[in-house]
């Protein structure tokens, strides 16, 4: 394959992995609605653009399509050693004294190497290993890439979503605290009832900026890694259209997530660049092996020479001449040739354990995900039942207290579930957004929808 080739097919890969996110409409991909509302209408961005951006800016995938330019030319260039060697010289004189004379000489060699026990076919296989290893890598950093592209993404709206959690708290302090002054106002509360009601005012009002930054410092980070502007708007995400799968997640039985896992690991056998780096390295590995013992055998090589040259004096001898030479080269170190193979077979054996060892932690990491994601889908259930319940209690306790039936500390209690559980309820819904992320780049498939079409 060309380079040309390779950048279009680097291009392809990159284009189909950016533009998964029609898939995840299924998996809970941004609706259009706008997040924030501006003054002048502006066009929602959408998952989609924030990977093709980030792809398009990453550091990382521009180098590593550099580095698989520069592979392809060393194996252009190891391919290029069977080839002969050809060189020309030539010269000119001029002599003066008793006599003048000059001369000319124009000469061409021609080299080539008959035999090299199989090390240049060796040679030239390890170059054409790494190139495929700079593939894999470079795949390797598209894939990084989009999963902190969707991070980031992620991590805004989850932000978005947390400022008017705050907000919303922000209100019931104030009318927790109108309620209260007009009870004292009456004279049927005290002083420390207000100044609570002031207190947590304050400390809501700290936690509204507190999101407030935290929201700006997301938006900055998905600004730099896109060229977008940090007040840029976003879709937001359309929960209720992906109830099916979480419902389909939050209900896999044990049998059935271990088949999940089954499935996941022989998509990250297949496809994952780090497990397939790891095989390319042990394949180098036991090539270098065969590269050392190589050096047992001889080595033949033949050189052609031919020479023009022309004097304006001298005998009448032909101005023609040339030679024909064929030489063979046999190691005698056979001590150090031992050494490097006893060198290159402990460096395969270390390959054979990365590769294998790599395995196992990819499991490890797998199964961690899997679990991770099945208890989010649980948690997002079980934190809006408890975002409910605990609503319905704010609301009665904020009636009671209007009816003088419970005093502030009741309303307070009361409106601190409702926070505690609105903020889990968020956090466990994007923490399952990103479980999505992470599984795709684990498995080393190509969208979401690959990965959903496996779960049983």
């Amino acid at each position: 394959m060309g380079i040309s080739a390779f950048k279009a097919g680097l291009a392809c890969l990159a284009i189909m992995l950016a533009t998964g996110a029609p898939i995840m409409a299924q998996t809970a991909i941004p609706s259009a609605t706008p997040q924030v509302a501006q003054a002048q209408p502006q066009v929602a961005i959408g998952l989609e653009e924030i990977r093709a951006r980030t792809l398009a800016n990453s550091a990382a995938v521009k180098k590593a399509g550099i580095t698989v330019d520069t592979a392809l030319l060393v194996e252009k260039g190891q391919s290029y050693s069977v080839y002969p060697s050809i060189s020309a010289q030539t010269g000119a004189g001029f002599s003066y004294g008793e006599s003048v004379a000059g001369s000319f000489s124009l000469g061409l060699t021609v080299s080539e190497k008959i035999y090299d026990g199989g090390k240049s076919a060796i040679l030239a296989a390890v170059a054409a290993l790494a190139t495929e290893t700079a593939r894999a890598t470079a795949r390797a950093a598209i894939l990084s890439a989009l999963q902190t592209a969707d991070q980031a993404y992620f991590a805004v709206l989850e932000a978005d979503a947390s400022v008017e959690a705050a907000s919303i708290d922000l209100e019931a302090g104030r009318t927790a605290l109108g309620l209260a002054q007009g009870r004292f106002a009456a004279g049927i509360a005290t002083k420390s009832e207000v100044l609570k009601a002031e207190s947590d005012l304050a400390a809501k009002e700290t936690s509204l900026a507190q999101a407030r930054s935290t929201r700006k410092t997301a938006a900055a980070r998905l600004a730099s890694l896109t060229g977008l502007a940090p007040a840029t708007v976003l879709q937001t995400v359309d929960f209720d259209g992906n109830e099916d799968l979480t419902r389909k997640i939050a209900d896999l039985d044990e049998k059935s997530a271990e088949s999940f896992i089954a499935r996941l690991l022989a998509a990250a056998t297949k496809n994952s660049p780090s497990l397939q780096a790891d095989r390319l390295a042990r394949e180098k590995a036991s090539f270098q092996v065969r590269t050392a013992k190589a050096a047992y055998l001889p080595s033949v090589s033949a050189s052609l020479s031919n020479s023009l040259a022309l004097r304006t004096t001298g005998a009448n001898a032909s101005p023609f001449s040339g030679s024909l030479s064929l030489s063979a080269s046999i190691p005698l170190d056979l001590w150090n040739t031992a050494n490097e193979i006893d060198k290159a077979t402990k460096s395969a054996s270390s390959s054979a354990i990365d590769l294998e060892e790599d395995a196992r932690s990819a499991e490890l990491d797998l199964r961690t995900a899997v679990y991770s994601w099945i208890a989010q889908a649980g948690a997002i259930y079980s934190t809006r039942k408890a975002s409910e319940y605990a609503d319905a209690n704010y609301d009665n306790a904020l009636d009671l207290y209007k009816l003088q039936a419970a005093i502030q500390s009741d309303l307070s209690s009361a409106q601190v579930l409702a926070s505690a559980a609105r903020r889990l309820l968020v956090q466990s819904r994007y923490a399952f957004l990103r479980s999505i992320t992470t599984l795709r780049t684990l498995a080393g498939v190509d969208s979401d929808k690959l990965l959903v079409d496996m779960v049983p």
